[in-house]
């Protein structure tokens, strides 16, 4: 049992102080990180300075551990994990009547880690965390003030939090369920609560409270007068109270009126409170309402799961639990699938929350499967599916023809993330690179951080972890290939994986001296490399899974690609080699042929003058009902489904009865033109 009564802790590398073992405490202290104000020789050679690290080893007994009546201040520092640090190995912590001040960007007031144990067993529970009483402030832009991990059944309990740097969100919680945020006052430029897998009460107020005291700075002190110690800025309007579980009124003026679309988390009910009138003209659907008011008219709402999306057409008053708010407050975030004729379905996942949404005259129905921030489901017939989320798009995939609105502007799918990428350190560090055949960002998903120490470069990452800290990625067109050095667990939407699984299968193009062009096919995904010492240059042409390009002088090309090389011409004098082995170019397929349903069942039977292979390429599906017997082929499809084949050679002989649409090598052409290509 370590207890601290009183004193000053200034500038000491690793930590200020450290706490861990049952029942340790400080009490009445004073941390203080500035390292330009240290007197060390060497300062900004710290390693971490944190100011309270909770580290409990391989305690596998409850251990309470709390910080009280304390003033912590991180002025400056070349490297700090935060001003109070909960580790991977510590359980149930508790922060009370508490001054906080964080001015570097991206540096966090409290990181909670995920309870995982690291390189140990996880602690005992509970592994919740307690907050009562605490102001944070400070001019830190980036991260959030407060970000929990794996800490269910926290709370966040009359704390004020005022951080005037750009891009600061408030508290942000992460599977950690049953958190609950009461009497918070937030005073942030980011969001000020997100939760991501998080289900919990809010009970918190946005509002100017840039008048609360601060912690003494470093070598000095602040003589700002927070007066009386009320939250409120000097003479500001009460803020506006945000609530998971709440009330939405809808009122027209006398001689106008509106329409509106509400969708909310769960449990969406009208109600006749404030005067309102329950009408035929308002239909409610699972969490999403359509409705109308005009001439004074009144509308209300009760909701549980906050609200994902509102827009509103026309002039309404709007008040949420008895507070009146505008239109602009709202979230307005919506997705919408809209078939093309052909039965299309889907996979979306959000890093917040999603709801069902009658947005652009969708319908709502129970024959898509949602939980949580995911969903899968399907259109037909020309129908349309809508939600409604906060956060950002982490992953969406899409098998069949359809168009895809985002808040009601159209965009390409393939703009869109398609999985998530995840990196947990489990060591000391690890560092790693990977190369992925579409795009890739930073993301905050999976309780991530973004860091300054992770770089990409259009196709390639290069980053590292520690401490049991986490990257995760919003990533596009699979995962071509995939190098780690150190101890982390990589998972793949959720599913753990080990770096052998990703594909590293490179195709190098080499020229032998003289000039060369060649053109390049794959199956699933295709993305520059530099494998074989290979240059990346921009004189080559690289869409989606297909690629043209040239090589002179002895120069080469490289790609990563997953699946399978399903075309590949040369014009030239260059050497191939796959997987860094030389090979033949003969011996890889020369074409890919495309059949692609517009809706209707299309028949299809054709002759290649050499070999045939059915792919995957183009999202095509691989069915028992289409046949290759020796060098011709027959299928069918429907239902916006698509075949696709690679093919050495030549087609000799087409035929089709039906209105499918067909691509030779990703190049639209007539029926009568495939043959002899």
């Amino acid at each position: 049992m370590v207890q601290y009564e009183g004193g000053t802790y200034r500038n000491n590398d690793n930590n200020q102080i450290r706490l861990g073992s049952e029942n340790s405490y400080i009490d009445g202290a004073s941390l203080e990180v500035d390292a330009d104000a240290s007197e060390a020789p060497n300062p900004d050679e710290a390693l971490n300075y944190r100011g309270v690290r909770i580290e409990m080893g391989h305690n596998y007994t409850p251990v309470d551990v709390s910080i009280r009546n304390c003033e912590i201040s991180v002025r400056s520092t070349p490297q700090t994990g935060g001003a109070i640090v909960a580790e991977s190995t510590a359980g149930h912590f508790e922060v009370r009547n508490t001054r906080i001040g964080v001015d570097p960007d991206g540096v966090r007031a409290v990181l909670g880690k995920e309870p995982d144990g690291g390189a140990y067993e996880p602690p005992a529970e509970p592994h919740s965390a307690v907050f009562e009483d605490v102001d944070i402030t400070g001019s830190a832009s980036g991260n959030e003030a407060i970000r929990l991990v794996g800490r269910p059944d926290s709370l966040v309990d009359g704390c004020r939090i005022a951080q005037d740097g750009s891009d600061r969100d408030g508290v942000a919680l992460v599977d950690s369920p049953g958190t609950a945020i009461n009497e918070t006052v937030l005073d942030v430029t980011g969001t000020p609560v997100t939760r991501e897998n998080s289900p919990g009460v809010d009970d918190f107020t946005v509002e100017d409270i840039s008048s609360v005291d601060t912690p003494s700075e470093g070598t000095g002190s602040d003589d700002t007068d927070s007066s009386d110690g009320d939250a409120g800025g000097s003479g500001s309007e009460p803020g506006l109270r945000w609530s998971s579980s709440g009330e939405l009124t809808i009122e027209a003026p006398g001689d106008g009126g509106a329409s509106y679309l509400l969708t909310v988390g769960d449990n969406l009910e009208p109600s006749t409170d404030n005067g309102a009138t329950i009408d035929d003209t308002d239909d409610v659907s699972r969490n999403t309402a359509m409705g109308q008011v005009g001439d004074g008219g009144i509308d209300s709402y009760t909701f549980d799961g906050g609200i994902l999306a509102f827009e509103m057409d026309g002039d309404a008053a709007l008040t949420l639990n008895d507070q009146e708010i505008t239109a602009d407050q709202l979230p307005d975030n919506t997705i919408t699938i809209a078939s093309d004729g052909g039965r299309s379905t889907y996979d979306l996942a959000v890093s917040v929350a999603l709801g069902k949404s009658d947005a652009m005259n969708a319908t709502v129905d129970d024959n898509d499967d949602l939980s949580g921030s995911h969903v899968t489901g399907q259109v037909d017939g020309g129908g349309r599916d809508s939600y409604g989320f906060s956060g950002e798009i982490t992953g969406f995939d899409l098998d069949g023809n359809a168009t895809v609105y985002r808040n009601g502007e159209e965009v390409d799918p393939d703009d869109l993330p398609t999985e998530t990428l995840s990196i947990t350190s489990t060591g000391e560090s690890a560092s790693y690179r990977f190369t992925v055949g579409g795009d890739v960002e930073r993301t905050t998903t999976n309780g991530a951080t973004v860091d300054d120490n992770d770089v990409v470069d259009g196709k390639t990452v290069t980053g590292q972890v520690g401490g049991g800290g986490r990257d995760s990625y919003s990533i596009s067109g699979g995962v071509l290939s995939f190098e780690m050095d150190g101890d982390a667990l990589i998972y793949l939407n959720d599913r753990e994986m080990e770096a052998g699984q990703f594909s590293n299968n490179t195709i190098t193009i080499a020229s032998d001296g003289g000039r060369s062009s060649y053109r390049l096919a794959a199956s699933v995904a295709l993305g520059k490399s530099d494998a074989m010492n290979a240059t990346v240059d921009d004189n080559d042409d690289l869409s989606g899974a297909h690629a043209t390009g040239q090589v002179d002088g002895g120069g080469r090309d490289s790609y990563g690609f997953s699946g399978e090389i399903t075309a590949f011409s040369q014009d030239g004098d260059a050497s191939v080699y796959l997987d860094s082995e030389a090979i033949d170019p003969d011996s890889l397929p020369d074409n890919t042929l495309t059949v692609s349903s517009q809706g209707g069942r299309s028949t299809y039977e054709f002759t290649v003058d050499g070999d045939v292979e059915k792919t995957t390429t183009n999202g095509a599906t691989v069915d028992d009902n289409d046949a290759i017997s020796g060098d011709t082929v027959s299928g069918q499809v429907g239902g916006g489904g698509r075949d696709s084949y690679s093919i050495s050679g030549t087609v000799s002989a087409f035929d089709i009865d039906g209105d499918a649409a067909l691509y030779f090598n990703d190049e639209e052409v007539a029926p009568g033109d495939v043959t002899n290509r």
